[in-house]
C-alpha cells in the first residue's frame, strides 16, 4: 500500500500522535485501511481520518489502532 498522507500540524502533541500512527504503519508493513478497518471495526474512512486528517482522532479509534498495527497504547497514551 505505502504511506498514507500525513496532516500538516504544528509542533505538538497531535502532531506527535499523527507521526507515531504513521511510523506504525510503517514497522507493521502498510496494511491497507480496509484490512486496519477489519481488524478494529471501525470504517476504512474512519481509519484514514485518524491518519490524514487535521482534527484529533478520538482516544478509543487510536487504542485500536494501535494495538491492530502491533504498537503499545501506553506509548500512545503519554
Amino acid at each position: 500500500m505505502g504511506a498514507l498522507p500525513s496532516p500538516d500540524l504544528p509542533p505538538g502533541a497531535h502532531h506527535d500522535l499523527v507521526r507515531g500512527l504513521h511510523d506504525l504503519h510503517h514497522r507493521a508493513g502498510w496494511p491497507s485501511l480496509r484490512t486496519l478497518a477489519r481488524l478494529t471495526g471501525v470504517s476504512h474512512t474512519t481509519v484514514s481520518k485518524a491518519f490524514s486528517s487535521g482534527a484529533l482522532p478520538p482516544w478509543g479509534t487510536v487504542e485500536l489502532l494501535v494495538e491492530a498495527l502491533g504498537g503499545r497504547r501506553s506509548e500512545f497514551h503519554a
